[in-house]
């Protein structure tokens, strides 16, 4: 397991906003080592097109403190450089909820299952440009029974992107 620890802490340090957070990688490190599985919490496309390695699909799963709204623009699953499209973001507001999904992998499948939602959420253009739309964050989730708390992966908006918009379009 220590090697799959140091494992996974490198590909955590792929994910903005974990890359330069030593201790909230170690909190997800551990966090895996003791429940044996990863998960990423899904509230845009996620939900209808998941990423790669996915082996279980829980719905009705609430984030509070958060809205999702089409904040982002989007040039490359969506639109072009010249016309860029939207895609959801996450931001928080008090008071607050989104419903989504949680998508889950075990051990065995953990870097993989990272490793496609990088590649996914925070694609590279052609002439090498990051989509640098999101930060990630590790946040608590509540389960269908309202009862249960399972930490995941969320996708945060970037506020300092130059794909970010402010004005947020609700859904």
């Amino acid at each position: 397991m220590m090697e799959q620890s140091h494992v996974l802490d490198e590909a955590l340090k792929l994910l903005t906003g974990l890359d330069n957070d030593l201790t909230k990688r170690a909190h997800i490190v551990e966090y895996v080592r003791e429940k044996g599985n990863i998960a990423i919490f899904a509230y845009g496309s996620l939900i209808w097109n998941p990423c790669g390695h996915v082996e279980e699909i829980i719905p009705n799963c609430l984030l509070n403190g958060y809205i999702k709204g089409f904040i982002c623009q989007d040039f490359i699953y969506r639109g072009t450089k010249d016309f860029p499209g939207l895609t959801m973001g996450l931001k928080p507001r008090e008071n607050s909820f989104v419903k989504g999904y949680l998508l889950m992998a075990g051990v065995h499948k953990l870097i993989s299952f990272i490793e496609a939602f990088i590649k996914r959420e925070t694609p590279i253009c052609v002439d090498g440009t990051k989509m640098d739309i999101y930060t990630y964050d590790f946040l608590p989730i509540i389960m269908p029974d309202e009862k249960t708390i399972e930490w995941a992966l969320t996708c945060v908006v970037n506020s300092n992107s130059q794909f970010y918009l402010p004005m947020t379009l609700p859904i």
